[in-house]
């Protein structure tokens, strides 16, 4: 009798302890590691009065992260369509940032397509679209004459979409604007003239700056450059409302050939005159400064001249010309576009323990050279 009910207590204190056990459990947790915090079948947290804590987790060591959230991208900006022939369109864009990818969409402008907001461009889903991971896309195989485009952004979070580019109208780029009557023996030309006056001129090693005499009737100009003189050889850059234009993203120390066809909205002109030009190197000589030949006559190697006009700040570091460059003992060192001004002290950088440290004068004028000679009274030890 007495062994049964020693089993009987055991059982309950057994009982006991689990409800104990259970009760811990709930109340600190399975890990044991004394949180004031709690995870539900969910992963999000909570605290002893039930509070929602978003986005925390625990680490092993108890301590919780904030979740980092992805955020939707903005909405691309600045779309704009350039037609590059008769049967291709690039497209292009601002950078977006957050976006992973982007989505070109575009449709013939004789499809409806609601211009409201990004709901109604889901709607209006369309089979014709492109990604890409650039800022730009050349679509190509195009058969009708307008086009309609938007570019959506993207990434885990969502996807933003671009206002409707304004339609593009693509021309024949081969048609100078004639038709055959309907017996086919006689026909009658409708045409635009061709542009006139085109100038051409380099502003920089990648760039070229074109103007022209306005066309009547004309609502666009379409240019065309090409390395060779031949326009069967030219292709479309750019296009233009206006009697001026652009064009970027050329080679330096490259000769060009630039033509402009005229469109009135249905047909092209014939190609204008040619237009030649040659983009500068980049170490090119520009006509607003001047040329500085330095000549080496000390015992010392030069690194770094530095000149200072006599009003020199010290604190804006205004009037002051640094030549970057090594000129050994008894070299000669020529310096492109140095600013022009008039110079009262020279310095250089310290090497082998000497540095240049001398008033003399030196007057550098536009497009002109100005000779600086070094001689060992000119260093200075350090």
């Amino acid at each position: 009798m007495t062994t049964v009910l020693e089993n009987a207590s055991i059982k309950r204190m057994i009982k006991v302890i689990c409800a104990i056990v259970f009760a811990t459990i709930l109340l600190f947790g399975c890990d044991g590691g004394g949180s004031s915090d709690y995870a539900r079948e969910d992963n999000n947290v909570y605290d002893d009065n039930g509070t929602y804590n978003p986005g925390h987790e625990d680490d092993d060591d108890g301590s919780h992260n904030q979740e980092e959230f992805v955020v939707i991208p903005t909405s691309p900006k600045n779309v704009k369509a350039v037609a590059t022939d008769t049967y291709s369109i690039k497209v292009s864009w601002d950078t977006v940032d957050n976006a992973d990818y982007y989505i070109v969409y575009y449709r013939p402008s004789t499809v409806s397509v609601s211009l409201g907001t990004s709901d109604d461009f889901k709607k209006h889903g369309t089979e014709l679209k492109k990604t890409t991971y650039n800022t730009s896309i050349l679509i190509t195989s195009l058969e009708y004459k307008t086009y309609l485009f938007w570019v959506t952004a993207k990434n885990s979070a969502g996807e933003s979409f671009s206002d409707i580019c304004d339609a593009l109208e693509l021309p024949n780029m081969n048609s100078s604007g004639s038709s055959s009557g309907s017996g086919g023996s006689s026909s009658t030309t409708t045409s635009i003239s061709a542009p006139t006056g085109l100038i051409a001129t380099a502003t920089g090693p990648l760039s070229v700056s074109l103007s022209w005499n306005s066309v009547k009737g004309a609502t666009r100009y379409y240019i065309y450059k090409s390395e060779y003189s031949s326009s069967f050889s030219a292709s479309v850059c750019s296009n233009s409302p206006s009697t001026s234009a652009t064009v970027t993203g050329l080679n330096a120390d490259t000769t060009y050939y630039f033509w402009v066809k005229a469109y009135d909205g249905s047909k092209l002109s014939d190609f204008s005159l040619s237009a030649k030009v040659s983009t500068p190197s980049f170490n090119a000589q520009n006509p607003s400064y001047g040329i500085l030949k330095i000549i080496n006559n000390s015992s010392y190697t030069i690194k770094n001249l530095t000149l200072y006009t006599e009003d020199y700040d010290w604190s804006s570091l205004s009037g002051m010309e640094t030549v970057n460059c090594t000129i050994r003992a008894g070299s000669v060192e020529t310096i492109s576009n140095v600013y022009p001004g008039y110079y009262v002290e020279i310095g250089s950088k310290t090497y082998a323990n000497h540095k240049v440290s001398t008033n003399k004068i030196v007057n550098v004028k536009s497009g002109l050279t100005t000779t600086l000679t070094i001689t060992d009274a000119d260093i200075i030890s350090n």
